[in-house]
């Protein structure tokens, strides 16, 4: 079936179109919250009927979008930890829907893998998850954009760095090189760093990356590597079928009673 995922955040949002049996070209759409019926509109304008809508957010914004969605659009989900009943989560209640949606869709496109799953936006978040789809746990780490604000802004001489052109010196010779390269080694060095320890708990893992601080350190990263940017909205849109197919199932069901 076809889904309209999204992915809040506090001030932009992504959202796709997702086919949730082929999960292949799902071009990324990129709007703000004013912005957002437009944008649906736009998805909806080449079918015969109105998709589902699946969220997925950490950010609270994202709750007022929902309750603003589900007056206009008659089947809107929004995911939440109870309603992933397709993966078994060995971690406490603090685990992030977008971390849990990520899995899911790793899990779909690299069935029976182990899997290390690297999101990098604000945080960088260093998941594992085995074949026999149970999140095992992982690992948060500052995202390179937080961390170059932070350098600059908690020192007195220390250049801003445009995270989108940094660049690398295996032994620089300016404060801005020097800068740049250790942001970058930072990054790229944490995330080694973390996959050494994840590797020891899985078989031959699929590594797999998204987000917009990993389109920046992957080049960095000395790992065999896929890079899957729409994995957070896929995941989004197969939860939100999971949604549909349990309540079509309840409601049978409950017809049947």
């Amino acid at each position: 079936m076809k889904i309209i995922a999204i992915d809040a955040g506090n001030t932009h949002l992504r959202l796709a179109k997702i086919d949730t049996l082929s999960l292949q070209n799902a071009k990324i759409i990129h709007s703000d919250y004013e912005g957002i019926f437009a944008t649906i509109k736009n998805l909806q304008k080449d079918e015969n009927k109105n998709l589902p809508i699946s969220i997925a957010s950490v950010v609270p914004k994202a709750h007022i979008l929902y309750a603003k969605l589900t007056k206009k659009y008659n089947i809107v989900y929004f995911c939440e930890r109870e309603t992933i009943t397709n993966l078994r989560i060995n971690y406490s209640q603090t685990l992030g829907i977008d971390r849990i949606v990520d899995a899911v869709a790793a899990l779909a496109l690299f069935p029976n893998r182990d899997l290390i799953i690297i999101d990098s936006g604000t945080a960088t978040t260093i998941d594992c998850v085995n074949s026999k789809r149970e999140f095992l746990g992982g690992f948060i780490l500052p995202g390179i954009k937080i961390t170059a604000e932070a350098m600059h802004e908690k020192t007195a001489v220390l250049p801003k760095c445009n995270p989108y052109e940094l660049k690398f010196d295996e032994l620089p010779k300016d404060t801005f090189l020097a800068v740049s390269s250790g942001l970058i080694a930072d990054c790229a060095g944490g995330i080694e760093y973390v996959i050494d320890f994840c590797e020891k708990k899985l078989k031959n893992p699929q590594i797999v990356g998204c987000g917009g601080g990993w389109d920046i350190v992957k080049k960095y990263v000395r790992r065999e590597t896929l890079t899957v940017p729409e994995l957070t909205l896929i995941g989004t849109a197969l939860a939100g079928e999971n949604i549909f197919r349990n309540n079509l199932q309840n409601n049978l069901c409950d017809d049947l009673a």
